[in-house]
């Protein structure tokens, strides 16, 4: 009997404190830029897309995306994956869904990380929040983005700190 008292006080220690354990496995995240589509996003098919710019963890990067375009309502979806390769040659792709208001061109998503390679090797999860304003006749995306990824060792650096460390 004490014994299972134990194991469920136990049980339900580890239960909270995974998400402290989690929180500081993250670091913040954040960009803003413009996204270009590279063709005219038509429901149930796929459209490429790509931006540069610069962002914690990564420091300087390009992206290139692949997005299935779909219709909800009133908006325009795109779900799919980028790729972000830093100025290092290391990259992380994510899973992103973003919708767009076709009244507004108002858009909101979030993304998160599924992959990368060299010091992002492993990197998976976290949650990145996105918005902005899209022109769907220009095929512009004009977004900020904030949130956070996990860490992974020198990935807790920029971009520029972490070449010298690269080369060691």
């Amino acid at each position: 009997m004490i014994r299972s008292i134990h194991l469920a006080l136990l049980a339900v220690s580890f239960a909270f404190l995974t998400p402290f354990v989690e929180a500081r496995d993250l670091v913040p995240f954040s960009s803003n830029g413009v996204a270009q589509l590279l063709a005219q996003p038509v429901p149930g098919g796929t459209v490429a897309a790509v931006d540069s710019g610069r962002a914690t963890l990564l420091g300087n990067f390009t992206s290139v995306y692949d997005l299935h375009v779909s219709l909800a309502g009133a908006y325009l979806v795109f779900d799919g994956t980028f790729t972000s390769t830093a100025s290092s040659g290391g990259t992380i792709t994510f899973d992103v869904h973003v919708a767009v208001s076709l009244l507004t061109g108002g858009f909101a998503g979030e993304f998160s990380a599924i992959g990368g390679t060299a010091r992002f090797k492993g990197i998976s999860g976290g949650r990145v929040t996105t918005w902005g304003v899209a022109n769907l006749s220009y095929g512009t995306f004009d977004y900020t983005a904030k949130g956070f990824l996990p860490s992974i060792g020198s990935a807790k650096q920029d971009d520029s700190s972490s070449e010298s460390a690269e080369t060691r």
